[in-house]
This record gives structure tokens, sequence and C-alpha cells, in this order.
């Protein structure tokens, strides 16, 4: 059974198609099971759609549904009418504006704010929003939220945005009623930004529940003191701040998930040795020189990613990470340290794309339980084939088209025989 579908109230479904949908599926029992049992997802949904859609479908196939709205455009007084009826739970997938191909304006605060306050409060548990003008006031009527996020539009039509209006911060105000926040996203760009606001968002009372917080592409200079208050969170993003003090990630000890792609660090955090419950670093595209001794502590640390990073060899503190499943050292001249990979032995994915290997590792052969590796992009590679042969566990082999003469298989993985190539564009 279906407990969520994705609903377009612009594109309501009418006629006898929509009748006859209902007619089948308003009451759910065996048959119609039966039915959702031989479809694919994409279909489920469109189905679900269907029949939500028209407002007299059973709850008992959808008593989450996802909705799209468009300020302005929805009948947003008869969905908040029919949620009360129902008592449904509501998760708003995007309130859109200019990006929205079928609007040629930005939508105004005030019906923002009128789409939102007529919503009924206790029912709607997620929020996400694309605006090119921030963040709008209206959210804290919305008190039973969970999840918010907000995308700074992209693709702003600046002609059709008043003087002034550009750029904008992220304020903390409206964020004061969430007490119920779990999850918060936002995801700034170059006309939208918190720098300035940072420490006072953080420091709300009402954040200080927050169990995954993501501040990308924020102007963030540091990290905010205000974040080593947050000792709940599991999961943090501050992928794309150009980050210079790393201190309050100190207290973060439950912390699982980090991600610092693209901050311009130069070393590993000393602050990430404490963080000894992590199972996911992503350090991508930071230029480290030094800093890898601070990895050694991590010993549940199951994904991590150093694309891109300017290695030059394989560093030694990696190999007492033997919790590693999935492994990037993409995008690097390794030429030394591969036996540093040996003690990895329950890696599952090893991407190796644009190293610049002109054979494959004889260290790679350690690597029994690989599932994937990729050898992308590396236009010299003919050789070392005979190391991937005690790979049994191999089922996808990335590789450039100049390692398959006429289109075949290297012959030494014939033994391989579950094996599935993918060969690079």
């Amino acid at each position: 059974m279906i407990r969520q579908c994705r609903v377009s109230l612009v594109e309501i479904l009418q006629g006898a198609a929509g009748e006859l949908a209902l007619a089948v599926l308003a009451a759910p029992g065996p048959p119609q099971l039966a039915i959702l049992g031989h479809l694919e997802e994409h279909d489920k949904m469109s189905l679900g759609s269907t029949c939500t859609s028209l407002r007299r479908a059973s709850l008992s196939w959808f008593p989450e549904v996802t909705v799209e709205v468009v300020p302005g455009l929805t009948d947003v007084e008869s969905l908040a009418a029919w949620l009360e009826r129902h008592q449904a739970c509501l998760h708003i997938s995007e309130m859109l504006d200019i990006s929205n191909k079928k609007i040629d304006r930005v939508a105004s605060e005030a019906e923002w704010s009128d789409g939102l306050t007529a919503l009924p409060s206790s029912l709607v548990t997620s929020l996400a929003v694309r605006s090119s003008w921030g963040l709008p006031t209206a959210v804290s009527h919305l008190t039973a939220l969970t999840r918010l996020e907000f995308d700074a539009d992209e693709y702003i039509d600046l002609e059709s945005v008043a003087d002034g209006d550009l750029p904008f911060s992220i304020h903390a105000h409206p964020l004061r009623p969430l007490t119920r926040l779990r999850q918060l996203r936002l995801q700034c760009g170059d006309e939208c930004h918190i720098g300035k606001t940072a420490e006072e968002l953080l420091s709300l009372p009402a954040l200080a529940g927050l169990q995954a917080l993501w501040l990308n592409g924020c102007s963030l200079q540091a990290m905010p003191r205000a974040l080593s208050a947050l000792t709940r969170l599991t999961s943090l993003s501050l992928a794309g701040d150009d980050i210079t003090v790393t201190a309050p990630l100190a207290t973060l000890r439950r912390l699982q998930c980090l991600d610092l792609a693209v901050c311009k660090l130069k070393a590993v955090p000393e602050q990430v040795s404490a963080l000894t419950a992590l199972t996911s670093l992503d350090l991508f595209a930071n230029k480290l020189a030094s800093g890898w001794q601070h990895l050694l502590p991590l010993k549940q640390l199951q994904d991590l990613n150093l694309h891109g990073c300017s290695l030059r060899a394989v560093s030694h503190p990696l190999s007492a990470l033997t919790g590693l499943t999935r492994l990037s050292l993409s995008q690097h001249k390794l030429a030394i340290g591969w036996q540093h990979l040996q003690p990895l032995v329950q890696l599952q994915d090893l991407s190796l794309l644009t190293c610049s290997l002109t054979a494959v590792p004889r260290q790679v052969s350690a690597l029994t339980g690989l599932s994937r590796l990729d050898l992308f992009c590396n236009r010299e590679l003919t050789g070392g084939w005979q190391h991937l042969l005690p790979l049994n566990q191999l089922r996808h082999l990335l590789l450039p088209d100049v390692s398959m003469p006429g289109g075949t298989a290297p012959p030494e993985l014939a033994a391989l025989t579950h094996l599935r190539l993918h060969r690079c564009p």
C-alpha cells in the first residue's frame, strides 16, 4: 500500500476517466491491492495523484499527501478544507514562483502569506520553498513543521524583481515559533546569504532540537559559534562555504554524516577526531595538505569522499579505517601509497576516476569485497587486469573505452562471469 503520493493541484483530473478511477479505488480491498501490486512505482504515483486530486478518495490509501502549491494559482482554501475534513498529513513539496514555467511573474509576498496562513497549521509537517526574494515570514504560522527547506531560486529574472530586493538575507524571526523543527535546509546562492545572521539564527531556542542541518552556499566565513550548542545533530552540511574556523565541530559528538565539500579547507579539521560516531564524511574539492591523522579515531566511518582533494599519495591513516565500504580517491595523480588500501577489506565501492593510471594497482587484488570499481577517465590505462581476478564480488566495472580495443573486454576478465562493464563516453 502506498503511504504517500504527489499531487499537482493545478492539473486536477476531471471527467469520466477520473470518476472511473475513483469508483475503482475509493475503498481499499484485495482487488485494489492486486492492482497496485502489478504497477511500477511511477504508475502507482500517477494513480495516487488521480484519486487524491479528486479529493474524495479514501485516505486509507494516502494518509500522507505531498502537494505542489503555486502562490496565486492554487485553491489553497479548498485544499485546507479537505485536509481539515480528513485530518490528512500534508507535505508541501515546493511553493514555486517564477521557476514554474506556467507563471510569468513573481508571486507577491501577500500571495505567499495568504497561501501559508490559509493552511491548517497542525497538519502541515514539511515545507520546501523555492523563492527569489527570501523565506516567507508567514512560515511562522506552520508550528507543526518538522522539516523546512529553503532554496534561493537560481533562475531569477532580475528584470521582474523590484530594485532593492536583492541581495537578501535569511532572518531568524520567522523560525522562532517552530519548536518542532528537526530538519532545516537552507540552500543559498549569490543573491542570498545568512553570513551576518547565522549566529542569531542558530541560537534560536526553537532550533535546539535540530537533528539535521544543511547550510549550503550561505556565505559563511567560519562555522558559527552557536553551532556548538546543537548537540542533537546527527547530520550537518556546510558545503560550499568558506570555512576557516572549525572549533564548533568538537561538541557535535552525535554526528553521523558530515559534509564539508568545497569549503576551501587546507587540512582535515582537528575537531573531526572527536566525532567518533561518524559514518559518512565528505571532503570533496578541498585542497588538503595535512591533518590525515585526525581520521584515525573514526572507526565507524563507512563512506569517505576525497574526490579532488589534491592528493599525491594514498595517505597512511586511511589504512586504519577498516570499516570503510565506500571510498572516492578520484581526480588525483596517485603514484604511491597503494599499500594503504590493502587493509580495507570491507570496501564495496572504490572510485579511482581520473587518477592518471596506466595499470590497475596490484594492491586492489586484496579488496575482495568490492562490488563496484570506477576507473573512468584513466585514458592510459592498459594493464594490470589480472589484479581484478580475485574480486569475485565485483559486479560493476567502469572503464575508459581505450582500455577495450574493438569494444571488447580485456580477456583477463573472462573469469568474472557476473561482471558488467560500463564504458566511459
